[in-house]
């Protein structure tokens, strides 16, 4: 029998350490602005470039860098950047079939989140799927999948831990990505670099993912393993 998973009996999600990191910083400050660094262009011209930040004008990339220069950190300032960009644009319409801009999902590190929110946002960015659940085949020791209608999904990477049962973000996205990929939708889930804090990802049809793994815009991945994370 297959057994969908309650509220309390669900994997834990796993994040990336973060403790080596420094603070964030806040966004908003009161110095005088600085040039953005040429770097930083470079990455959001190369989002672009490639379908992405449809909607970010040269304006509003100028505030956003601004708000964010206090991270010395690149990867972080950029996510910053990002997270500001999606926050001003995400206005869902109910029942848009196009989901959030850029089919774009945040994974905080936080004892808070969830792998059942980790998978009603992957859901949400991808509307026309429909209901997406997550459970167990056979039982309490079965198998954790996901599903959509008849199709389901394994998450290969559940670990036994502690508190019980974890799953990482990245195993969520992986399974996920393959009830995409069965749907027909050529464009697939891929993490943009990360801060150890947070993890972004963003829908890219799969040679759009390769060059922009190539020229280091995407979390670190040998190419085989972002073929299969991301099912193309």
């Amino acid at each position: 029998m297959n057994r969908e998973l309650p509220d309390d009996a669900e994997p834990e999600l796993t994040m990336p350490p973060s403790d080596a990191l420094p603070p964030p910083s806040p966004l908003l400050t009161t110095r005088e602005s600085s040039a953005p660094d040429p770097l930083d262009l470079a990455f959001f011209a190369a989002l672009r470039a490639h379908g992405l930040l449809a909607e970010l004008t040269d304006g509003m990339l100028a505030a956003f860098l601004d708000r964010a220069s206090d991270r010395a950190e690149a990867d972080a300032r950029r996510l910053d950047v990002l997270e500001l960009y999606y926050d001003a644009v995400r206005e869902p319409t109910a029942g848009d079939p196009n989901g959030t801009p850029d089919r774009a999902v945040f994974v905080r590190a936080s004892s808070a989140t969830s792998a059942r929110a980790v998978v009603d946002a992957l859901a949400g960015a991808f509307p026309a799927l429909g209901d997406v659940s997550m459970e167990r085949l056979g039982g309490d020791d079965g198998p954790l999948v996901l599903r959509n209608g008849d199709m389901i999904s394994a998450v290969d990477d559940e670990v036994a831990s502690e508190g019980g049962p974890s799953v990482a973000a990245r195993a969520l996205v992986a399974a996920f990505n393959v009830l995409v990929e069965r749907a027909g939708d050529e464009r697939r889930l891929v993490p943009v670099r990360g801060d150890g804090r947070r993890e972004l990802y963003v829908a890219l049809p799969r040679a759009a993912a390769i060059t922009l793994n190539l020229g280091a815009h995407l979390e670190p991945l040998p190419s085989t393993e972002l073929m299969a994370l991301a099912a193309y």
